[in-house]
């Protein structure tokens, strides 16, 4: 098998452009879907991660000599090629191929203690905890009573970690914080207990220890990290949906998470843990997801989506092994030609004709040009192809960025206009109030007015009449005047 390390070498170089490419059609493909809900797109995801690990190992198995080759003929270079390549490279049986896996196996040995000590140190937690105190006793009954609880999770305080988490792969546990009950509403705690036995229910503390796995298998790999990353959003924004499912008030648990992002900004956990609120970015693009009123916040998948995903996912998959390698190897075998043995004397015989040497065979040819040009130009467009991929990832994730920012920014300046809002209105309920009396003691003082001035036009007119004589009555027998009445 000394043929085993080139390969795998060039397996691992093919997976790493295969998972690229394959990362940016299944982010096409969910951009075309946007009303995928959340445990769909972290299926779809999980999905792709496993295939970008597995796909590594099925062009290494495709690729390998299994059946040891046929003995050579004697000669002095033999040049075995491992497959058709678009750079093809000649490097000496284990020295360069094994020199590097031997540096990716220490780095990921290394990763993996790392790992373990994490878990080691979450499950220590998890012992020094202890039962919770009063209130949150008696909010854990009744909590149990109304949603149960699965796979028998306890509720437990510590005071060493920041945030509540879950803790434990076998027996798990939700770890509170010392005094958390005190700093929340018996509503905002059992949101926060809810959203940890979502995590449960989904079994994502099994599927976070694979992902951790195979980020530390393949550690150089950006797809694979992108992917994590993609997966760690999903997979809270799917529990958020849970919770407000559970609860019917996506407003009221925004505002729980916004209490959780005050206590993840004083403090960071490195524990691989599932915690309701890990940083601030990430808890405003959750709560940008419970507002949103035009997304799907669906608990169940999409299995249309799903098996078309996961279908598309093995074809591609089983299709790897069957293209050209983008980087093969090339073994040199040196084999000496045997010494022949010394053969005894012959008997004296009749002389043979001299024999005339055999013709030389004639060199091969050399390579047309026309080839070597075609060659050369498909490496130039597979360096163009693969500089234009990683320019799109960057774009693509300089844009995420920018979307982000401004998703935060207008989370902020909305949630600074509601504080306004609730300023103002109790402002104006008090100064709607004292306009009112304002109104009506104006208005009081207006009829005081008018009413004087009736008094006082009344009192004139009354001295009017009493100033002036009766007008005398007419003589008898006389006629009526029907001249007009003097103008004074």
């Amino acid at each position: 098998m000394d043929l085993a390390a080139p390969v795998a070498l060039s397996a691992l170089v093919d997976g790493l452009w295969q998972g690229l490419a394959l990362t940016a059609l299944v982010a096409l493909l969910l951009r075309l879907a946007p009303r995928a809900n959340a445990a769909t797109r972290y299926a779809v995801w999980f999905a792709t991660l496993v295939t970008v690990a597995v796909a590594p190992v099925v062009i290494f198995c495709a690729r390998v000599p299994w059946r040891p080759p046929p003995a050579p003929a004697p000669a002095a270079v033999a040049a075995v090629p491992l497959a058709t390549s678009l750079f093809p490279m000649r490097v000496a049986a284990g020295v360069a191929p094994l020199a590097v896996l031997i540096l990716w196996a220490m780095l990921s040995v290394a990763l993996l203690c790392r790992l373990a000590a994490a878990y080691r140190r979450l499950g220590q937690l998890k012992r020094a905890s202890r039962l919770p105190a009063e209130p949150c006793r008696g909010w854990l009954i009744g909590w149990l009573a109304n949603h149960g609880a699965p796979r028998r999770v306890v509720l437990r305080e510590s005071g060493q970690v920041p945030l509540p988490q879950l803790a434990g792969l076998v027996r798990p546990a939700i770890l509170f914080p010392q005094g958390l009950a005190a700093q929340l509403s018996e509503p905002e705690a059992r949101q926060v207990w809810l959203h940890e036995v979502a995590h449960l229910r989904r079994w994502d503390d099994w599927t976070q220890l694979a992902q951790k796995l195979i980020e530390v298998a393949f550690f150089f790999h950006p797809a694979v990290h992108w992917i994590g990353r993609r997966l760690a959003l999903e997979r809270e924004i799917a529990c958020d949906d849970a919770v407000a499912v559970a609860t019917g008030s996506p407003r009221g648990y925004a505002q729980c998470l916004a209490r959780l992002a005050e206590l993840a900004a004083a403090t960071r956990s490195r524990a691989p843990a599932l915690a309701a609120a890990t940083n601030r970015r990430q808890i405003f693009r959750r709560v940008e997801m419970l507002l949103n009123p035009k997304r799907n916040p669906g608990t169940g998948m999409a299995k249309p989506l799903l098996f078309a995903i996961l279908a598309m996912l093995i074809s591609l998959g089983a299709a790897t092994s069957r293209l050209t390698p983008l980087l093969a190897f090339t073994v040199d075998e040196w084999q000496e030609a045997a010494p022949v043995p010394p053969q005894p004397p012959a008997p004296a015989a009749a002389p043979a004709p001299p024999q005339t040497p055999a013709p030389k065979a004639a060199p091969a040819p050399p390579a047309p040009v026309k080839q070597e040009e075609e060659v050369r130009r498909a490496i130039e467009k597979a360096v163009e192809a693969q500089r234009r991929l990683e320019h799109a990832l960057l774009e693509e994730r300089r844009l995420e960025d920018i979307r982000h920012r401004l998703a935060n920014r207008k989370l902020e300046q909305e949630l600074a206009s509601w504080e306004e809002l609730l300023k103002l209105s109790e402002k104006e309920q008090g100064v709607g109030m004292l306009r009112k009396l304002e109104e009506s003691m104006l208005q009081i003082r207006e009829l005081e007015v008018r009413m004087k001035q009736l008094e006082k036009t009344l009192q004139r007119l009354e001295k009017k009449q009493w100033r002036e004589p009766p007008p005398p009555p007419p003589p008898a027998g006389a006629a009526p005047s029907t001249a007009p009445p003097a103008i004074r």
